[in-house]
């Protein structure tokens, strides 16, 4: 066999035996705007567009949400413990049951926003008027 032979080869297996990647969140679910129930706890999902999309039940626990547009969004019964909410626009967004204990969302935008049995930050349940024990002191 050749050397030439033998170097393609050899970077063949090399290839094969790489482990799969994670396709980029473009090629995702979320970037479809359509993952309810999905398990997208500790992602990064920072700095994106997120209007209008369904995560309806999804887990999103520690995930880095962070300056992303959540307007409109549908996370009714999302799981939020501990996310990074800070300068995410949550307006209009559905929160009903979405628990978001223990999320850091200082500078989160939640004008318009759904609330009915949401556990906030603090660990408050709350149905109605809700914006203001979400903003700032």
């Amino acid at each position: 066999m050749s050397w030439k032979n033998t170097l393609v080869l050899t970077l063949a297996l090399v290839a094969a035996s790489l482990p799969a990647q994670t396709p980029p969140l473009e090629d995702s679910p979320a970037a479809a705007h359509k993952c309810p129930g999905c398990n997208l706890a500790g992602s990064d999902l920072s700095r994106r567009n997120f209007a209008g999309a369904n995560f309806e039940g999804a887990d999103l626990t520690r995930a880095n949400l962070s300056e992303s547009d959540f307007s409109g969004a549908l996370l009714a019964g999302a799981n939020l413990a501990g996310a990074d909410l800070r300068e995410t626009n949550l307006s209009g967004a559905d929160l009903r049951g979405a628990y978001l204990r223990d999320a850091y969302a200082v500078g989160a935008r939640f004008s318009g926003a759904i609330f009915e049995n949401t556990t906030l930050p603090g660990g408050q349940l709350c149905s109605s008027a809700c914006e203001s024990l979400l903003s700032e002191p």
